[in-house]
């Protein structure tokens, strides 16, 4: 029983984090969560060590629990993990053919296809845009990518992508205001093109997959990372993103980066 309430804790405290709302610098109190949550502190405290393990929380000088702000050589620390195991993950998961995995892997595109249509259709409110990184990455992002860690058979590596998972995009959520001004109608094209170029190479991972392709498994999933870490060179601490910024100067600043970078 304990258990499953921190199970609970754990999962109210990713989604706060995943949707922005808890950004990273913010305090959090163990006593307020119980109170919220109307759970005795003990499976409160056994969540908040869990995540301060894993990273996500970290005690501040003043000794207040707060949620980790990754510095630019984390979030490069985190891409290097991940270039390590997850092309591995996908030749794994190829090779074994797990049927469970190939429905979630369906699935996920679907919905991430569905989500897409209905954004270039203006068929989503203010609200839903702006909840747009949240539904992408808790809903079609991350099962997506467990289901692959979790055919691939290997469970230490499926615990290593559930950590640096939540950690890096914990960091993604510093830029949770660019969902709003992002999808207004000057910047929308290009918007899009961005998520569906995301939404093609889960297509060709869950193809090579789909045909038991073991190479060009780990081939996509390699390429599907270098795509991401391209879009993750922006170095918070000296450039804000402002509300004024459109998507062509954001891109700017990624490729000034990975000039400086590389």
């Amino acid at each position: 029983m304990m258990k499953k309430q921190c199970d609970v804790i754990y999962q109210f405290m990713q989604k706060k984090i995943l949707s922005g709302e808890w950004k990273p610098g913010m305090m959090i109190s163990e006593r307020g969560i119980a109170m919220e949550l109307g759970m005795s502190r003990t499976p409160t405290r056994e969540a908040f060590q869990r995540l301060l393990q894993e990273g996500i929380l970290e005690r501040g000088e003043n000794g207040f629990v707060q949620i980790h702000r990754l510095t630019p050589r984390e979030v490069l620390d985190v891409y290097q993990i991940r270039f390590a195991i997850e092309p591995m993950a996908a030749q794994l998961a190829a090779e074994n053919g797990s049927p469970e995995c190939l429905e979630i892997l369906r699935d996920c595109c679907q919905k991430h296809e569905v989500l897409l249509k209905k954004m270039s259709e203006g068929a989503l409110g203010a609200e839903e845009y702006s909840q747009f990184f949240y539904v992408i990455m808790l809903h079609i992002e991350q099962p997506f990518h467990q289901a692959i860690y979790k055919a691939a058979g290997n469970q230490l590596m499926e615990k290593i992508f559930s950590q640096t998972y939540l950690l890096l995009k914990s960091w993604n959520m510093v830029q949770s205001d660019l969902p709003r001004f992002l999808v207004s109608p000057e910047y929308l094209p290009d918007f899009l093109a961005s998520h569906q170029a995301t939404l093609e190479e889960h297509r060709r991972i869950l193809e090579a997959i789909e045909n038991r392709d073991a190479q060009a498994a780990l081939d996509m999933a390699a390429a599907h990372l270098r795509h991401g870490l391209k879009n993750a060179q922006i170095n918070f601490k000296s450039q804000v993103v402002k509300p004024t910024t459109t998507y062509h100067d954001l891109m700017a600043m990624l490729e000034e980066k990975n000039q400086t970078d590389y």
